[in-house]
This record gives structure tokens, C-alpha cells and sequence, in this order.
């Protein structure tokens, strides 16, 4: 350092009136730019480092704020997307019709035609009360008909796995002849559901 404050030309220019005054004033320039360099780049770079330790906590929790939002986001889409569908599973399910009149003839042409299929011929039918459930309306049906066992057997087991949520409210059987057993007289009330809404055709 010294050789070169030696080569430096503005130290030819000083004069000194000796090594020791030289020595002196080269070691007070090197003492001033030591402490602007501390002074105004040095410190402001520290404070800098410090501020940037200071914000990363901040910035780590809003990341994680953020991250949590979007996982709450996506799970909620998520979660829609489920509704979304067992809403439309269970719409399929319903029976079809905007008021409660029409869903009991829709209930009531399924019932005809799993009772052709099972070559049960229905004798009488009739449209019970409505009864609401929850958000939706619960529509009955009673019909009576004779029957084999056998028939009756399938045509219950087809009503229990339809399509449509079909419940098979109530149940009376009776024996139609003692000397011919194989034959019943049925009563049977069905229930189909229905989203709620109007229970007359207004």
C-alpha cells in the first residue's frame, strides 16, 4: 500500500518535509477512505441485509397465507365439483315432474311397467298425500293386485332396485284361496321423492 502512495502522482506533488509528515498524511487519507467506505457503503449494505432478514419472516408467512388460500381454494372447487355431482346423481334419482301431481304419474307409469314385466295385472291404484321431507317432497302410491309368489318376489326386488329411489313404504299380503296358497292378494304402498317445490298443478 505504501509503494503504491509512493507511485501515486499526487503524491509527488506534495512536498514533505519529511518521511515522518508523509507517513502521517498517508496514513489519515487511508483513515478517511476507510470510513466513508464504512460510512456510506459498508453500513448502508448491512442495514440492507438487515431489513431483508427482517422482511423474510413477513414474507414467509404471507407465501404460506397464500399457499393456504390456494389449498383451500382448490379444495373448495374440489369439494363443489362433488356437490355438483352427487347433486346431479341424486336428481337422477328423483321422479320426474315440476309439481307433485305430475311426479305421481310418473311414479305411477313405473309402477305399471314393472308390474307388465312381472305379468302382474294391477286392480287399483290411488295417489296418497304428499309428505314433505326435509327438502324434498315424498310422493305415494297404493295399488292391489293378485299374484304368484313367485311374482310378487321379482316385482317388489324390481321396485327396490330401480333406477328412481323407489320405497316400499308398507306391505300387506293375504292369501287369496286356502286351497291354492300359490296366489296372494297384495297391498302395497310406494313412495318416490321429489325436489321440492309446488304440490298442485298451479
Amino acid at each position: 500500500m505504501t509503494r503504491w502512495f509512493k507511485n501515486y502522482s499526487f503524491t509527488k506533488i506534495l512536498k514533505f518535509r519529511s518521511p515522518r509528515e508523509r507517513y502521517f498524511v498517508i496514513a489519515a487519507f487511508i483513515t478517511a477512505i476507510t470510513f466513508f467506505m464504512v460510512r456510506f457503503v459498508i453500513d448502508p449494505f448491512i442495514e440492507r441485509q438487515k431489513s431483508v432478514r427482517e422482511e423474510i419472516p413477513v414474507l414467509m408467512k404471507q407465501l404460506e397465507k397464500y399457499r393456504q388460500f390456494v389449498a383451500r381454494k382448490s379444495q373448495a372447487e374440489k369439494n363443489l365439483k362433488q356437490v355438483q355431482a352427487l347433486s346431479k346423481r341424486y336428481q337422477m334419482k328423483m321422479l320426474s315432474g315440476e309439481t307433485s301431481p305430475l311426479a305421481a304419474a310418473n311414479l305411477q307409469d313405473i309402477l305399471k311397467t314393472l308390474s307388465a314385466k312381472n305379468l302382474i295385472n294391477i286392480k287399483s291404484e290411488k295417489v296418497l298425500d304428499t309428505k314433505p321431507l326435509d327438502y324434498f317432497l315424498q310422493i305415494p302410491v297404493q295399488i292391489e293386485f293378485t299374484s304368484t309368489i313367485t311374482n310378487l318376489t321379482n316385482f317388489l326386488y324390481d321396485i327396490e332396485t330401480y333406477k328412481k329411489l323407489l320405497i316400499i313404504k308398507d306391505l300387506n299380503i293375504r292369501v287369496t284361496s286356502r286351497r291354492n296358497p300359490r296366489d296372494v292378494r297384495a297391498t302395497l304402498v310406494v313412495t318416490g321423492i321429489m325436489k321440492g317445490g309446488k304440490t298442485d298443478g298451479d
